[in-house]
């Protein structure tokens, strides 16, 4: 579903900066908007909302909508205002766990700078269909706060209108996922430590094996620089230099990271063209393309 925002006889006035932050919550997104002004020399402006918006909330101050448009009083020259609604019926099903949001930004008056997150529901992955993107455009930064995950775009004079599209899997994996962590946490200590003493030798017997028949077999391997990775998505890769194919929720499980902090660092990676995925079931396959150079 296409969502529009729309101020009008915003002419007079200078958009400096605008930042828009949506959590999506099941079938519904709640939007918070915030425009700062600049020269401003008008004593209210319009804003049309978009149709079916719901819960309207300006400047901290519950407001009903008139003709599907709120008036914004301004009383100085360098002004800012923030709105908040609900709008339904904005995810699209595309499967039994997949879903997927798209929207338009539109402005009359162009920001000099535009802020865009989308958090996604709590527990959601970001999920890609075959060789079609999971996000686009392409995010400024993917990331989570360990409950949702944050996909963000930031613009300088962004050229409107753009389309903005996430697909995402919405199952009861994550549940799987902490269940097993649950279980985990109850074993004896000494047994924690057997296991991950035996993983840590076994993983770097096996990584030693691999790398040598991989530069034997393969010298002309892609490379990509050590420094462009993140911390955490070094270890995924040394993990995955151990084996060169492996099950998404088992890298989780042998992290103890949560699926979404797990699917947001396969996104990165995959982005970055370092790993490929093809979903299997409610699961994915990860497959290491590129090496990591020093």
């Amino acid at each position: 579903m296409t969502i529009i925002v729309l101020c009008a006889n915003v002419d007079a006035m200078v958009v400096s900066d605008v930042t828009i932050d949506d959590t999506l919550e099941q079938d519904a997104v709640r939007e918070t908007i915030t425009v700062d002004l600049e020269n401003n020399t008008l004593p209210a402006i319009k804003f049309s909302l978009p149709e079916g918006a719901r819960d309207v909330v300006v400047n901290g101050r519950r407001v009903d909508p008139v003709n599907g448009s709120v008036d914004i009083a301004l009383s100085c020259i360098r002004c800012s205002f923030s709105i908040v609604y609900v709008l339904p019926g904005v995810v699209v099903v595309e499967g039994p766990d997949l879903r997927s949001f798209s929207r338009t930004l539109n402005l009359p008056a162009s920001p000099e700078n535009m802020d865009y997150l989308l958090r996604l529901p709590e527990g959601s992955t970001v999920s890609a269909i075959g060789s079609e993107p999971s996000i686009v455009p392409s995010p400024t930064e993917l990331r989570t706060d360990g409950q949702r995950i944050i996909v963000r775009w930031t613009r300088s004079h962004p050229a409107l209108p753009e389309r903005y599209f996430v697909r995402y899997s919405d199952d009861a994996a994550a549940h799987e996922e902490g269940s097993f962590l649950s279980e985990l946490l109850e074993w004896p200590v000494w047994v924690l430590i057997g296991v991950a003493l035996a993983i840590g030798i076994a993983a770097g017997m096996g990584a030693q094996r691999h790398l040598h028949e991989r530069f034997r077999e393969d010298e002309s391997l892609p490379f990509v620089p050590y420094k462009l990775l993140s911390p955490d998505e070094r270890i995924v890769v040394k993990l995955l230099e151990a084996q060169d194919v492996i099950d998404q929720k088992e890298v989780g499980k042998r992290l103890s990271w949560s699926k979404s902090k797990v699917s947001a660092i396969m996104t990165g990676l995959e982005h970055k063209e370092v790993v490929s995925r093809e979903k299997v079931g409610r699961n994915y396959k990860v497959k290491l393309e590129k090496a990591i150079k020093e």
